[in-house]
C-alpha cells in the first residue's frame, strides 16, 4: 500500500481515513534489534485528532511528529475538515525476532471529544539473512598459498562485484595475491552481473583456491550485496577487510593494518587518488576535508571511513548484521564505522595503503564524497526562489536527518547499555534538537565551526540545522484553524522515495529536476525466483480524472490478465494519496469489475524496489513510461527485444517545440511493438513513417494492430423525445486548461461567437453549455443574449445523462486520433461539429456517423459547420439514424475482443524473439509540433 489507507471504524464510532507514504518492507530481518522509518497521513472524519502515536505489537511508542500540513491529502479529500493537518512520521523500533515472526505496525489515535480508534498500517514478516558463512573447507588446498599458519590469524577479504572493468578487476586481484601477509581468504558476492562479465571474474581467479565466487539469486544493489559477501564470510577468520572491485591495493596493505588496529574494533588507512590509468590526482584522501573518527557526531553527520580502506575485528559482525533496512540510501562503510566506534573504537593509519580508482562507474567517486561548497555557492543560493529553498531543506529534512535518527535508533536497540552516556547524547543530538532549542543551537554552533575552520563533515550540520529549520516552520500552530490559509499553506509532503540516488548532484532548476525525474529508471530487484509478469506501467493512479484513455490502460491490464497473463500495474510518477477504498473504487467503474482481484498494483517510485522475474515483460502507456520500459528492459540484458507500446496520441503534439517534445518523439524510436487506439492513429503514423513503420509499412503491418477505445455508453433519445423538446442546448467539449491545448477552447469559443454573429443562435432559443473543465466554472458572453456557461467535468453516469440532454455538440483536437467524445456525442443523437487533421478527414468521420461533421480547424470554417448543424438538429430522423449507426466499442470486452487480445499476445512473443538488428531499425521521423499542454489522455 502506498500513498493510500484503509478507513478504520473503533470504539466511540470514530472514523480513521490513514495511509502510507512509502510502503513498508514486506519483510525484514531484525538481529538483535531494527528500526523502521514510518510516515503517512491520519485524520479523523468527525473530529480533530489530538493524540497520535505508534503500535508495534501493540506496544505504543512516540511519533516525531503528527498533524503536520498536508496539501496532497487536502487534494485528495477536499470535502473533509480535518484532512489538511493529517501527516504523521516517525521510528518503529523493533526488538529481536526470530525469522518466520509477524510484526504489526498501527497507530492509535485519540480526538478532541476523547474518542479513540486505531488502525492496521503493515505487517513485516522477520526475514531469514542473505545467506549464511561459508565453511573452510570450500576454499580447496590453500596450504600452498597460505604458508606455515603458526599463529597467523586468518583474514576474510570480502568483495562486492557488479558489471567490473576487466582490467580494473585484473589489477585489483592481481594486487591481491601480491599481499606480504599471505594468511587470507577472499569470497566475492556477485550481484548478478551479465553473464560476460561473470566469465571475467571466473577467468581472473580460476587458478587460485583462495578465492570464492557466490552469485546472488537476485540483484541486491551495492548495500545489500555487501551485506550479503559480509554474510558469506567464514567463521574461522578473525578479521575482515573490505575489498572494491576496481581500487589497488599496496602489498603490504594486509599486514600494516594488522599491526595498526591494536584493541580497536576497526582500523583504516589514507588512500591516493588515482585515475583508470594509475595517474595520481591526489596523493591523500583528505584533500578536503579533516578526518575525524572520534567524534561520534561528526561521524554519523558526514562519515569519514573508507570501507575498501579498512580492516575490522570479524566479531563486529555480531552487531552490525543485519544492515539496517534499506529505506533509505544507506552506506555499507558508514555503518560498520558506526558501530565499531561506539564498541571498542576506530584506529586511523596517516599512510596510503591503496589506489582509490575514479572512473565513471563508480557508485561514490572521491569529488562526490567530498564535495564542500565554496561560500560564493552558498551566497548564490541565497538569490533562488524561497520555495525552492524551503523544498530542498524539506527533502534534507527527510532523507538525511531522518535517515541519521534512525540509524541512531538502531544502534540504541543494539547495544542498549553498553553505550556512554556520553555517545547516546551525541546520538540523540538530532532527535533533541527536533524538540529542543537549546539542542538546535548546538547544532548551529556546530555549523558556524564548520564554516570557520577547515570542514570536517562537509557541512553536513548547515544543511541539517535548515532542515530542521523547515521542521520548526512545517510544525503546528497551536491553535490554528484546520483549514489552510490561502496566502500560507505549509505543505509536509514527504518525497516520493526516501532512497535517493547516492552521489549524484540535486539537480536546483526545478524544471530540469522535474524532467530528469521523470523519465528516471525505476529501481528493479531481479530474482529469478520471482513469477515472470507483465508491467504496465502507467503515471499514477488518478480516480479524480478517470476518463477514456486512462480507463483504457486499466482494460487492457485486466483483459491480459482474464487471458492468462500475471499482470501488474505499475506507476512511474510520484502517488499522490489515495482514498481507502481506491481498488473497490477503481474496480467499480463498468468494464473494470475484479481489476482489484485479478490485477497486481506496486508504485515504483515509493516502493525500495521493484521485484522482477528477468523474464518480465513490460507495456509503456505513455512517452515518459516507455523511456521506462526501456531501461528496464537494458538492465534485464534484454533492450533490443523491445516492449509493448500502448499508443493513443502522437504525444508530442501536446507540448510546444522543446526537450519534452524531443523526448515524447524518440520514444517511437525505441524497439517496441505498437498498440493504437484506432486506425486513424495507425494510419498517420504509416504515412508519417514513425515508429514501427519506420522501416517500412510492411514491418510495421507486422509490429502493430489497432484497436477502438471502447465509448461511453449512451442510449440516445427517442425521435418523439426530441421533437417534444421546447429548447435546443449546444454542448462544447471545453478545456481551457492549458494541458489540453490540442482541445483548441480558445478556436472553439471564437467559432461559437462567429457562428452567432451570423445568427445561427435565435435569442433565447438555444442554451449554449460547455463540459470538461478541471479547474473551475466560469461564463463567457458569446453574443447578446447568448451566454457559454462552462462546467466541470462529471463522473461517467452523469456524463451519458448530459449527452442525451443535448441537441448540437462541438468537440474539437488538433491530432490525428478522432478522440471518443464527437463519437460518444453522435452515439447519443447530437449533430456534432468537429475538426479534420491530415488523416482524420471529413469523408472518415462520416463513415463513422452521419451525425458527424467536420470541419478544417478555422474559425470561419467552423462557425458555418455550426450554422448547418443548427438546422439540422431539426430532422430528428436522421439524428436518430446517425446515432444507431455509430458502430463503436461500448465496452471492455468489444474493444478487447478475443481476436484482438490473440494478436497482441502475439506481438508480445514476438518480441520475446526479436533480433538487436531488427529493433534499432525502428526511429522516428521529426514531425511538426503543433499545440502545446502536457501529456494526457485521448479526451
Amino acid at each position: 500500500m502506498s500513498r493510500g489507507g484503509r478507513p478504520t471504524l473503533e470504539t466511540g464510532g470514530l472514523t480513521l481515513r490513514c495511509g502510507l507514504d512509502w510502503p513498508l518492507p514486506d519483510e525484514v530481518e531484525v538481529g538483535a534489534g531494527t528500526a523502521l522509518f514510518v510516515g503517512g497521513w491520519c485524520f479523523a472524519r468527525e473530529a480533530r485528532l489530538t493524540g497520535l502515536h505508534l503500535l508495534v505489537d501493540g506496544q505504543p511508542q512516540p511519533l516525531l511528529a503528527f498533524r503536520a500540513p498536508r496539501r496532497d491529502v487536502l487534494d485528495q479529500h477536499p470535502d473533509e475538515p480535518y484532512s489538511y493537518r493529517s501527516g504523521f512520521w516517525g521510528i518503529a523500533r523493533i526488538g529481536p525476532r526470530a525469522p518466520g515472526e509477524k510484526v504489526e505496525i498501527a497507530i492509535a489515535a485519540r480526538a478532541a471529544d476523547r474518542r479513540s480508534a486505531t488502525a492496521r498500517l503493515a505487517t513485516v514478516a522477520v526475514g531469514t539473512p542473505l545467506a549464511t558463512p561459508l565453511p573452510l573447507s570450500e576454499w580447496a588446498n590453500l596450504g600452498d598459498y597460505v604458508g606455515e599458519t603458526g599463529d597467523a590469524p586468518l583474514v576474510a577479504i570480502a568483495m562486492a562485484t557488479y558489471e567490473p572493468p576487466p582490467e580494473l578487476l585484473r589489477k585489483q586481484i592481481e594486487s591481491l595475491r601480491a599481499q606480504t601477509y599471505r594468511r587470507w581468504v577472499c569470497v566475492i558476492s556477485d550481484d548478478r552481473s551479465s553473464p560476460a562479465r561473470r566469465r571475467v571474474i571466473e577467468q581472473l581467479i580460476a587458478d587460485d583456491p583462495r578465492f570464492h565466487l557466490s552469485v546472488s539469486p537476485e540483484r541486491l544493489r551495492f548495500y545489500r550485496n555487501f551485506e550479503r559477501a559480509l554474510r558469506l564470510v567464514p567463521r574461522e577468520a578473525q578479521f575482515v577487510a573490505l575489498a572494491d572491485q576496481d581500487d589497488r591495493w599496496q602489498p603490504d596493505k594486509l599486514e600494516r593494518l594488522l599491526a595498526a588496529i591494536g584493541n580497536n574494533d576497526l582500523v583504516y588507512s589514507d588512500q591516493r587518488i588515482v585515475d583508470e590509468q594509475g595517474r595520481e590526482l591526489a596523493a591523500t584522501y583528505w584533500s578536503v576535508r579533516d578526518n575525524d573518527h572520534r567524534d561520534l557526531a561528526a561521524l554519523l553527520f558526514a562519515n569519514c571511513v573508507t570501507g575498501a580502506a579498512s580492516l575490522f575485528r570479524r566479531d563486529l559482525l555480531d552487531v552490525a548484521l543485519p544492515f539496517p533496512p534499506r529505506q533509505f540510501a544507506h552506506f555499507h562503510d558508514h555503518w560498520l564505522a558506526l558501530v565499531a566506534r561506539v564498541r571498542r573504537g576506530v584506529a586511523y593509519l596517516p599512510e596510503a595503503l591503496s589506489d582509490y580508482v575514479q572512473h565513471g562507474a563508480a557508485v561514490l567517486g572521491h569529488d562526490r564524497a567530498n564535495d564542500m561548497p565554496s561560500l560564493g555557492a552558498r551566497l548564490r543560493r541565497l538569490r533562488e526562489d524561497p520555495r525552492q529553498r524551503l523544498h530542498r531543506w524539506r527533502l534534507t529534512y527527510f532523507v538525511d536527518c531522518c535517515r541519521l535518527m534512525t540509524l541512531a535508533a538502531i544502534l540504541e536497540q543494539r547495544l542498549g547499555r553498553k553505550l556512554s552516556l556520553r555517545d547516546r547524547r551525541a546520538l540523540q543530538l538530532l532527535a533533541r534538537a527536533e524538540r529542543s532549542s537549546f539542542a538546535w543551537l548546538r547544532l548551529w554552533l556546530r555549523a558556524a565551526r564548520e564554516l570557520l575552520g577547515r570542514p570536517r563533515t562537509l557541512a553536513a550540520e548547515l544543511g541539517l540545522a535548515l532542515a530542521l529549520l523547515w521542521r520548526r516552520f512545517a510544525a503546528l500552530v497551536p491553535g490554528a484553524s484546520e483549514r489552510p490559509r490561502p496566502i500560507r499553506r505549509i505543505d509536509a509532503a514527504p518525497p516520493a522515495r526516501l532512497v535517493q540516488q547516492p552521489g549524484r548532484r540535486e539537480l536546483r532548476d526545478p524544471a530540469v529536476g522535474a524532467l530528469a525525474a521523470k523519465i528516471a529508471p525505476l529501481e528493479l530487484a531481479v530474482s529469478d525466483g520471482e513469477p515472470e509478469r507483465l508491467n504496465l506501467l502507467i503515471p499514477h493512479v488518478d480516480l479524480k480524472h478517470l476518463f477514456g484513455g486512462y480507463l483504457t490502460k486499466f482494460a487492457l491490464a485486466l483483459t491480459l490478465a482474464e487471458h492468462g497473463r500475471r499482470v501488474r500495474v505499475v506507476t512511474v510518477d510520484p502517488q499522490p494519496p489515495l482514498p481507502g477504498d481506491w481498488r473497490g473504487r477503481l474496480a467499480s467503474y463498468p468494464g473494470l469489475e475484479g481489476i482489484d482481484e485479478r490485477v497486481e498494483f506496486a508504485f515504483g517510485r515509493e516502493s525500495e524496489a521493484l521485484r522482477v522475474s528477468p523474464r518480465d515483460g513490460f507495456v509503456a502507456t505513455t512517452w515518459w513510461t516507455a523511456h521506462v520500459a526501456h531501461a528496464a528492459l537494458r538492465e534485464l540484458g534484454r533492450e533490443g527485444q523491445g516492449f509493448l507500446y500502448l499508443i493513443q496520441e502522437y504525444e508530442p503534439f501536446t507540448f510546444p517545440m522543446g526537450s519534452h517534445a524531443a523526448l515524447a518523439a524518440a520514444s517511437y524510436e525505441l524497439p517496441h511493438a505498437a498498440l493504437f487506439s484506432t486506425e486513424f492513429l495507425r494510419d498517420w503514423f504509416r504515412e508519417r513513417r514513425i515508429g514501427v513503420f519506420a522501416a517500412g509499412d510492411a514491418a510495421g503491418e507486422r509490429r502493430s494492430l489497432a484497436f477502438c477505445n471502447p465509448i461511453t455508453p449512451v442510449t440516445p433519445p427517442t425521435q418523439r423525445e426530441l421533437a417534444a423538446r421546447r429548447e435546443r442546448r449546444l454542448l462544447f467539449y471545453a478545456r481551457p486548461e492549458a494541458h489540453a491545448a490540442r482541445n483548441m477552447y480558445e478556436l472553439g469559443v471564437l467559432a461559437l461567437v462567429e457562428a452567432a454573429r451570423r445568427g445561427a443562435f435565435d435569442e433565447g432559443s438555444w442554451q449554449l453549455h460547455g463540459i470538461g473543465s478541471v479547474e473551475g466554472e466560469r461564463s463567457i458572453e458569446i453574443a447578446r443574449g447568448v451566454e457559454l456557461r462552462v462546467g466541470m467535468r462529471c463522473d461517467q453516469r452523469s456524463y451519458a445523462q448530459v449527452l442525451r440532454e443535448h441537441d448540437l455538440g462541438l468537440a474539437l483536437m488538433y491530432t490525428p486520433h478522432p478522440s471518443l467524445v464527437p463519437i460518444e456525442m453522435a452515439a447519443s443523437g447530437m449533430v456534432v461539429v468537429t475538426n479534420t487533421f491530415e488523416t482524420k478527414t471529413a469523408e472518415r468521420l462520416h463513415a463513422i456517423s452521419p451525425n458527424l461533421m467536420a470541419a478544417d480547424a478555422r474559425p470561419d470554417a467552423l462557425a458555418q459547420a455550426i450554422a448547418v448543424a443548427c438546422r439540422r438538429v431539426e430532422d430528428t430522423r436522421s439524428r436518430v439514424a446517425g446515432a444507431l449507426a455509430v458502430s463503436w466499442p461500448r465496452g471492455r470486452k468489444e474493444a478487447f475482443s478475443d481476436a484482438v487480445v490473440a494478436q497482441i499476445l502475439e506481438l508480445e512473443r514476438e518480441l520475446g524473439g526479436q533480433s538487436t538488428s531488427e529493433a534499432k531499425g525502428v526511429r522516428a521521423v521529426p514531425a511538426v509540433q503543433s499545440a502545446m499542454g502536457v501529456g494526457k489522455e485521448v479526451r
